[in-house]
């Protein structure tokens, strides 16, 4: 009778204890508690719920005034823009040059962009391409254009590279170079997809490294 006992709180312990380290697999940090609290559409089984948790605290990345934000949304140019100026701590400032279309919110943030050299005349309310949005990255970086040769060689392992745009080939070569853009299963690159906010979280986050050379 004891020895049944005994075995019985035997198992009560362990089940108890598995429930403690059950409970410990999903601890959060604080960062991904602030962004669990602020937005109410945030999904902590995301691909990239701890970059977009890092990104958001950081300071990059802003929500919307319904709070949510959108992981999967696709990202404007000019909201691109905003998000790099802060990555690089620069503040927004000047008037929107000739050839640029912007938000009013937006206008000196595209003409800071400008001004920097990232962006030529576009339309930055437009949603943004993944190889539109690496040449910017690569600029704001100070990363060279990769030589055409080398792009290609680079660019090769995806199959469908004869899509990138030749204006954007070598800068997006060498952020692929860097492992900070890379593709999707199919071995694809999908240069012409636009870029989620997601997407932007963890390429801004794995470019830290560039930064603080």
């Amino acid at each position: 009778m004891r020895t049944r006992y005994l075995l019985c709180l035997t198992l009560v312990v362990m089940l108890a204890m598995s429930g403690v380290a059950g409970a410990t697999t999903v601890t959060r940090s604080v960062y991904e508690e602030k962004l669990l609290t602020a937005f109410t559409d945030i999904d902590p089984n995301h691909w990239a719920f701890q970059d977009v948790a890092f990104g958001y605290n950081a300071g990059w990345f802003r929500g919307y005034p319904d709070r949510t934000f959108r992981m999967d949304g696709h990202i404007t140019g000019e909201e691109y823009l905003a998000v790099i100026l802060r990555f690089l701590g620069l503040a927004e400032h000047g008037q929107l040059p000739a050839g640029f279309t912007a938000s009013p919110w937006a206008a000196a943030v595209v003409a800071r962009a400008a001004a920097l050299g990232l962006v030529s005349p576009f339309d930055a309310t437009r949603k943004i391409t993944r190889e539109h949005a690496a040449d910017i990255l690569a600029r704001a970086l100070n990363l060279a254009a990769l030589s055409a040769s080398e792009a290609d060689q680079i660019l090769g392992r995806f199959t469908d590279s004869a899509e990138i745009s030749a204006a954007y080939r070598g800068r997006v070569a060498a952020l692929v170079k860097l492992g900070i853009f890379g593709g999707f299963p199919g071995g694809l690159f999908k240069p012409k997809d636009f870029l989620t906010r997601a997407q932007t979280c963890s390429i801004l986050r794995r470019s830290l490294a560039i930064v603080r050379r």
